[in-house]
């Protein structure tokens, strides 16, 4: 009688445990998703077991179908973000994103602002950076780390491992642009220190743009400050590039032009998207090679939280970051998507050695960086 009554019992929670979970994403994956993959390159197999990774508690499901909606503010262009949000809609209908692009400054000094007044604005955040600890002292975030698909983003760079209070959405690897034209691979140097005695660089070839803290961030991070400076103060004396004032992307248009044979700092993403517009143009990194990620983090006064915690697991599982690398072409964050397919320059990326940066070390040294940076940058040697 004990061990039916225990029998019982057990089939009794495995029920529970079942019910507990949200049935939702084990549905058959939307002919609108599958035919957006075939579009560009993928297929189901691309999502890996997507059913399990789509699985939340049934309460999150239940309680995102009342608030049926969700607010996100981020950096995408409307139509990169239009690929995500048109993918995610098709796999939670009952859910619609109001989105938003803002600059930095309204995205996160004004919206840190407004919840300490007690003011709503979004849901979900990205790309807080430097302003990490102003929402954390705040109280502004949410601890994310029960959301299942967290796990599939690597410690430390890449999420915040203490508290769950961010995560990163993807990879932005930073390098150098290069006229195919001008300039061949095997000319070009293969670490920091032969930029600096490398002719190709000499004679007004190489254009940099004024934004240090997307490279020399995470070199500092990697091999120091003394170092760092010493580049810095070479890089301008001896190299003599040339400085543009010129946004990152139009650079690259630049280049492709032949206004210049090589510049920094160029995202792969966007020369990959060049590149495939038939610009002469192409990417690589010395090495170590820079890499960026985006903060994600959802307000702790969020008035949609359970669709928040759904649009974030699906952000971070196989088909949400192939939803973004489809969009706005952003590798993927996840460990398990460092393959060739998921990258834009594969051969340049995988093995090397990576110089990070984090909110961390925006806090602590680009206030140091960006000090001499400024002075070099006008002349103030």
């Amino acid at each position: 009688m004990k061990e039916k009554k225990f029998l019982f019992l057990l089939s009794t929670l495995a029920v529970a445990l079942l019910l507990s979970l949200s049935v939702t994403a084990m549905a058959k994956t939307p002919e609108s998703i599958l035919k957006t993959l075939a579009k560009n390159g993928f297929s189901e197999s691309d999502l890996g077991d997507i059913d399990q990774q789509l699985i939340v508690p049934a309460a999150w499901t239940a309680g995102a179908k009342k608030e049926g909606k969700v607010t996100v503010l981020s950096t995408m262009d409307e139509d990169q973000w239009n690929v995500m949000r048109d993918m995610f809609e098709a796999r939670y209908p009952f859910i619609k994103i109001s989105y938003s692009r803002a600059s930095h400054e309204d995205r996160a000094n004004k919206t840190v602002e407004a919840f300490r007044a007690g003011r709503f604005v979004t849901d979900i955040i990205t790309g807080i950076g430097g302003n990490f600890y102003m929402f954390k002292d705040a109280g502004a975030l949410w601890d994310m780390s029960s959301i299942p698909q967290w796990q599939a983003i690597p410690p430390p760079f890449f999420k915040d491992a203490d508290h769950g209070l961010w995560v990163g959405i993807h990879r932005r690897y930073w390098g150098w642009a290069y006229n195919t034209d001008l300039v061949k691979r095997k000319d070009l140097p293969n670490t920091y220190d032969e930029v600096l005695t490398n002719p190709l660089f000499r004679n007004g070839n190489l254009a940099i743009g004024n934004r240090p803290q997307l490279w020399l961030l995470a070199l500092w991070t990697e091999r120091g400050k003394d170092w760092t400076l010493n580049f810095m103060d070479k890089l301008f004396k001896v190299v003599k590039p040339q400085r543009r004032k010129e946004g990152m992307n139009a650079m690259v248009q630049f280049l492709g032009a032949g206004e210049w044979h090589i510049n920094v700092p160029a995202g792969a993403y966007r020369v990959k998207g060049h590149a495939g517009t038939g610009s002469p143009v192409s990417w690589y990194s010395p090495e170590p090679l820079t890499v960026a990620t985006s903060e994600l983090a959802i307000m702790s006064n969020a008035q949609s939280p359970n669709a928040a915690r759904l649009l974030v697991n699906w952000w971070l599982s196989r088909e949400g970051m192939l939803a973004q690398y489809i969009g706005d072409g952003a590798p993927p964050s996840r460990e398990d998507m460092m393959k060739d397919k998921y990258l834009p320059y594969p051969k340049e990326i995988i093995g090397k050695k990576l110089a990070m940066r984090s909110p961390q070390s925006e806090l602590e040294i680009q206030p140091l960086l960006a000090e001499r940076w400024n002075k070099l940058w006008l002349g103030q040697h």
